[in-house]
């Protein structure tokens, strides 16, 4: 099932005065994932109220476990003038109520000074999944979509083991649209460890771990326990075209793993690495270390190079249809794809071909 997450931007309080007026013509940007949207400029103002709604659609349930980011610009007149940057924060959309979506007012700290108030919330959209789906997934949405993903791969695995779908796309992520490129950038990030981590937990320690994000596309660290420089050395990968994986930023939030089954995670910094200047195509891999947000930094490693793209064939991941199948069987087997936003993402290129050889038993 698809969800629409809903964000009413509320208003902002002490921006940056950008004019030599005391004032700022400010405006928003926000996006989660690929979709972006922006707000109407409020004009001479550093506490604008903009109580402006937008809808983010199509969306996965496993999308509850990505960010929203806000940007905040002043509006210059110019026609060559650039807008000034005023700000940005993000918060993590796990913040919602995994059951019923209701509103969450949040109010962001901008890095720049000043506060965002938003409104946040989820629905499902216009198509309604089935009364079955949809209680697993009111109860929770992040174990339903885990779910859908795990039977696609264990119904590939028995139907053709021999045309498995790559293990590798659990640590490789595609950003960007498909292309007709035989080479793609690989970018390759190893988590090395962390330093002077905030303290969440009762015992003066925490339990870290870390959301990485590139694009769309986030992958999660595993957790070390009880400690506030921990030891990760664990790798994730990323491809897509070049131009577009290197405008593209390395996102780093860093949480506290709470042991209670309701209780929410602590968000213990953030951290933004922009890649086209942090990454140099080809060369040796270089050492970074990533102050954060709050307190405390994070040490990576980054790696840029240029990898072939090898091609295959729907056939050659789903395994060849027998040459007669009944009219049936595609038709389920398609349905047990679903969803296919998941299979577009996991996959990335898809070349369907096919080839009708004949028929047999047709009526008359």
């Amino acid at each position: 099932p698809n969800i629409a997450i809903t964000v009413r931007l509320i208003r902002a309080r002490g921006l940056t005065a950008a004019d030599k007026n005391g004032y700022s013509d400010p405006y928003a940007k926000l996006s989660i994932g690929k979709q972006k949207k922006t707000s109407r400029v409020v004009n001479k103002n550093i506490n604008p109220e903009w109580d402006q709604t937008f809808e983010f659609h199509g969306l996965m349930p496993a999308s509850l476990d990505e960010t929203l980011f806000l940007e905040v610009f002043d509006k210059d007149k110019g026609a060559f003038d650039r807008d000034d940057k005023l700000g940005s924060a993000s918060v993590g959309l796990d913040c919602l109520d995994a059951e019923n979506g209701a509103p969450k007012e949040v109010s962001l700290e901008l890095t720049m000074g000043g506060t965002v108030t938003l409104s946040i919330g989820w629905a499902y959209s216009q198509n309604q999944p089935s009364p079955s789906k949809a209680k697993r997934f009111a109860s929770n949405p992040l174990k339903f979509a885990k779910d859908v993903k795990n039977s696609v791969l264990h119904s590939h695995d028995q139907q053709s083991p021999r045309n498995q779908l790559s293990t590798a796309s659990d640590t490789v992520g595609v950003v960007g649209e498909p292309s007709k490129d035989t080479e793609h950038l690989q970018l390759t990030v190893t988590l090395v460890s962390g330093a002077r981590l905030k303290a969440a937990d009762k015992n003066g320690l925490s339990d870290p771990y870390v959301k990485l994000g590139v694009g769309a596309v986030r992958k999660t660290s595993h957790v070390i326990k009880e400690t506030l420089d921990p030891v990760w050395e664990q790798t994730f990968e990323w491809r897509g075209p070049r131009e577009t994986l290197l405008q593209n930023q390395l996102v780093l939030e860093v949480f506290d793993k709470d042991k209670g089954v309701l209780d929410r995670d602590d968000r213990l910094g953030s951290a933004k690495l922009p890649l086209g200047s942090s990454v140099a195509v080809g060369e040796p891999a270089r050492e970074v270390s990533v102050p954060l947000s709050t307190q405390g930094s994070l040490k990576l490693i980054l790696e840029a190079m240029m990898v072939s793209i090898k091609r295959k064939t729907l056939a050659e991941v789903l395994g060849d249809v027998d040459e007669y199948t009944p009219l049936e069987e595609p038709k389920k087997k398609a349905k047990h794809m679903m969803p296919w936003e998941w299979f577009q993402r996991e996959c990335s290129h898809v070349t369907l071909e096919v080839t009708l050889k004949g028929a047999v038993g047709l009526r008359a």
